[in-house]
């Protein structure tokens, strides 16, 4: 699976889309934002080009919040949740 994220006005991450081997590309226009202290540590990671294991809790956490706007079936096949 991959994911596609982009950061609002406010600098919060959120998923453009997320890509699932088996069950296609979800689009996610509704989707929920992370909150400021995950997106700052996501975009750090990012700004460092080195993403820790750190951000494997972070993202986990991010999709279990936002299952009404991703496939859940997807998430949980994929040991997102």
């Amino acid at each position: 699976m991959f994911a596609d994220f982009d950061v609002d006005a406010d600098g919060a991450v959120f998923a453009v889309r997320v890509s699932f081997d088996g069950y296609g590309c979800c689009e996610t226009p509704s989707i929920g934002r992370m909150n400021a202290e995950d997106s700052a540590t996501l975009l750090a990671m990012v700004e460092e080009g080195a993403i820790s294991p750190l951000a494997a809790p972070i993202l986990r956490g991010y999709f279990r919040h936002n299952t009404d706007a991703i496939w859940s079936d997807a998430l949980a096949e994929h040991g997102l949740l």
